[in-house]
């Protein structure tokens, strides 16, 4: 391939003509999306798209989601945060409801990228996206949180972590709000790994589960072994067991140029302990 034609290549004018729509209700998105026939892409805040556009993708049709105000909302009932796909990663570093229920999954997207980014990029979109790298997936994982799905065939729900089918629409994302819910996640050693951890006093112990980005093709989430634990005291005692197991137990992380597989995962157990140490400490 020639200079030049990398140049075009890499550039918007790689981007070949489609049909735009501007829907204003998600029926009206889901109906464009089948007149695609598979072929159409839906765009919210386009950070990812776009790079895949100019990477050569073709669509024949692209469904602008900016006009669908049901998708840039965020609520909160007495059980769940409630985030549609359009959300973006300014709505979520702001909103007085996240900061107070989860003020952690506020601060991820503090420093994520520029606010110029922030202020585009949508929370359906990262998933989607489904980089190793990125922060939504473990951080949702670990809050077992829930899609609603749109497709040509109806609504559908299924976990955070199962993959997202071509050309569904993320109407929206429920977080459950358990009992006592604490939230943390660090981010400290990215590229390498990142670990998120929640953990939920329930009536018959404390519940803990940690997803791990980074190390992986996709995120890994593990529920850890706490039967018998039944305050965060104990919790924090039988922190380094935990560590180590949930380390243990993991697939084998990926070696590349960055790091090893397995310097990966003696991180993942060192931030684990240092999670449930702020834990700790917090109690």
């Amino acid at each position: 391939m020639t200079t030049q034609a990398t140049e075009i290549y890499r550039s918007h004018a790689a981007i070949e003509p489609f049909s735009l729509h501007r829907p204003k209700t998600v029926v009206q998105a889901v109906a464009a999306m089948a007149k695609s026939r598979g072929r159409g892409a839906y765009m919210a805040g386009g950070i990812d798209l776009t790079d895949e556009l100019r990477a050569g993708r073709k669509i024949t049709d692209l469904i602008y989601l900016g006009d669908v105000k049901e998708l840039a909302a965020i609520g909160r009932t007495s059980r769940a945060l409630v985030l549609g796909g359009a959300v973006t990663y300014r709505q979520i570093e702001r909103d007085a409801k996240i900061r107070a229920a989860l003020p952690d999954l506020a601060r991820i997207w503090e420093a994520v990228a520029n606010v110029r980014v922030r202020a585009a990029g949508s929370i359906a979109g990262n998933l989607i996206a489904a980089r190793s790298g990125y922060d939504a997936l473990p951080a949702l994982m670990a809050l077992d949180a829930t899609l609603h799905l749109e497709t040509g065939k109806g609504a559908r729900t299924q976990p955070v972590g199962k993959p997202i089918p071509k050309g569904a629409l993320v109407r929206r994302i429920e977080i459950p709000l358990t009992k006592g819910l604490r939230f943390l996640f660090d981010r400290s050693l990215k590229p390498v790994v990142s670990v998120a951890l929640s953990v939920s006093q329930t009536a018959i112990g404390i519940e803990a589960r940690a997803a791990v980005g980074c190390a992986h093709g996709r995120a890994i989430v593990k529920t850890l072994n706490t039967k018998g634990i039944r305050s965060m005291a104990e919790l924090a005692c039988a922190a380094e067991l935990l560590a180590s197991a949930f380390a243990d137990a993991l697939p084998e992380p990926v070696s590349d140029a960055i790091a090893s597989g397995a310097y990966r995962r003696r991180m993942a157990e060192v931030q684990l302990k240092r999670l449930f140490a702020s834990l700790a400490e917090d109690a």
